[in-house]
């Protein structure tokens, strides 16, 4: 430091260098664990709307909608690279699935949290149709015709950060056709 006639001190300019850098190198040390922290809680958010949403999707069929119309099928439309849910129903004369989709009316859409998407499902072609029976709520799940899959009773649904692949920011949901809903 220097010391004027008027007994002020001042700070060199080298000493300022070094006072910025450290608390720059401060700074970044505590935001890149808050920021991994930020995304890890993004995926459990982005988990638990897919659940929240199987479980809506039930509850749609077995309550009917409040559109007036009741006893519709209720489908829930998973693709890979996703970053959002589709909701169809169709009248409970007709099946729902891959075939039917395109008649079907689209009742709505969620998004997942920003920076979650659907990386990979356990279905072949990686779509996946969950449908909910009207009344009773019975679920079934099909893959599209051309996949070669018969109707699997269990999918997978892996769930990450963009395109993370490491564990800690992905997690996996696993469907039972029996209404029964775990992640990991």
């Amino acid at each position: 430091m220097l010391h004027t006639k008027y007994s002020r001190w001042w700070f060199t300019l080298i000493e300022l260098m070094i006072v910025i850098t450290i608390l720059g190198m401060v700074s970044l040390a505590t935001y890149l664990p808050y920021a991994h922290h930020q995304k890890k809680v993004l995926v459990k958010q982005g988990v638990k709307e897919i659940v929240q949403s199987l479980t809506e999707a039930r509850n749609l069929a077995i309550n009917g909608i409040n559109t007036g119309s009741w006893n519709l099928h209720v489908g829930l439309y998973f693709s890979s690279w996703a970053t959002q849910v589709s909701y169809y129903t169709l009248g409970h004369t007709w099946s729902l699935d891959f075939s039917t989709l395109s008649s079907a009316e689209l009742l709505k859409t969620k998004a997942l949290p920003q920076g979650i998407q659907i990386n990979d499902i356990s279905t072949s072609n990686d779509e996946s149709l969950f449908v909910f029976n009207a009344i009773s709520g019975s679920g079934a799940i099909f893959s599209r015709p051309d996949s070669g899959i018969s109707t699997p009773n269990i999918v997978r649904i892996l769930a990450s950060y963009k395109w993370a692949t490491t564990p800690v920011l992905q997690k996996e949901i696993e469907y039972y056709t029996r209404s029964y809903i775990s992640d990991y």
